[in-house]
């Protein structure tokens, strides 16, 4: 992949239901962990909410590293 099109995957913007699917939760778990400021995103307009795919990845290697630690 070259750099341009790296760039471009890693800044995408996803969907509250796009970060729902990759994370195996409900859409409305996203939004409350979004309120509860557990997930970093941002409003577009009043309702749209949209997150940055970096954000979330971190989001989810936190998560993994987490229950690592619990198991060790």
């Amino acid at each position: 992949m070259n750099k341009v099109k790296q760039v471009e995957n890693e800044e995408r913007l996803l969907k509250v239901e796009d970060v729902a699917q990759m994370l195996n939760i409900k859409p409305i778990t996203v939004y409350q962990w979004y309120e509860q400021g557990r997930l970093k995103g941002f409003k577009l307009g009043s309702k749209l909410v949209r997150f940055r795919k970096t954000e979330v990845d971190s989001f989810l290697q936190e998560i993994e590293q987490k229950a690592e630690r619990k198991r060790a």
